[in-house]
């Protein structure tokens, strides 16, 4: 049970906590720069990333270190393949899209298509360029989210000024969205706006 506790508190942080959380376990084995931990993995054998996650898996490596560091291994495969596999809560969703959107300059509206336990099955740029002048319309969204067999959706779109303060239009799409995702069954979960380092749930603050 505590192992499942601790699990998803590191799910919650967001990259830059979870590198420094790694940061200050290595410095409690005392790998304080490159060079000790290049003799750490040397020493447990550990030339490549196959190596690192069988080194995280064994009786070899301590309980909080097992997980920050499997933790990172699977955020590594995520940006490889540019998604995330399971979403737990609206902080990791603003954590990710804060990660995801860092240097846009140009603000995109984003979908990402769930199942019913909130895995993703999907994510997609529907469109560049901002609410107020584009014709993006829900079906836009939604054609997806059929096709998918989504049980839910998520959307997103940053403000490059990086202002996360909600405009009218955006409030109104949201709505427009909501409703019609209910007439076809699924879940509009939340619209997130993202700001240089920051987000808002539009859901969070209720205005959804």
């Amino acid at each position: 049970m505590l192992k499942n506790i601790e699990d998803y508190q590191i799910n919650l942080q967001s990259d830059g906590e979870l590198l420094l959380n790694i940061e200050q376990k290595l410095v409690g084995l005392k790998i304080n720069n490159f060079a000790e931990l290049s003799d750490f993995f040397i020493q447990h054998k550990i030339s490549s990333l196959t190596d690192l996650h069988e080194y995280v898996r064994s009786k070899k490596c301590d309980l909080e270190l097992t997980l920050l560091l499997g933790q990172l291994l699977v955020r590594v495969q995520q940006i490889k393949h540019g998604t995330l596999s399971k979403f737990y809560s609206s902080v990791q969703v603003g954590h990710y899209l804060v990660d995801l959107f860092n240097g846009e300059s140009q603000e995109q509206l984003l979908a990402i298509y769930l199942d019913t336990k909130n895995r993703v099955l999907a994510q997609k740029v529907i469109f560049k360029g901002s609410l107020n002048k584009s014709v993006a319309h829900p079906r836009e969204i939604l054609e997806p989210a059929i096709r998918f067999h989504s049980a839910a959706i998520i959307i997103a779109h940053n403000h490059p000024s990086g202002d996360t303060a909600p405009s009218k239009e955006d409030v109104d799409f949201s709505t427009k969205l909501r409703d019609a995702c209910s007439i076809i069954g699924i879940e509009c979960l939340d619209h997130f706006i993202v700001g240089e380092g920051t987000y808002l749930s539009l859901r969070e603050a209720a205005l959804i």
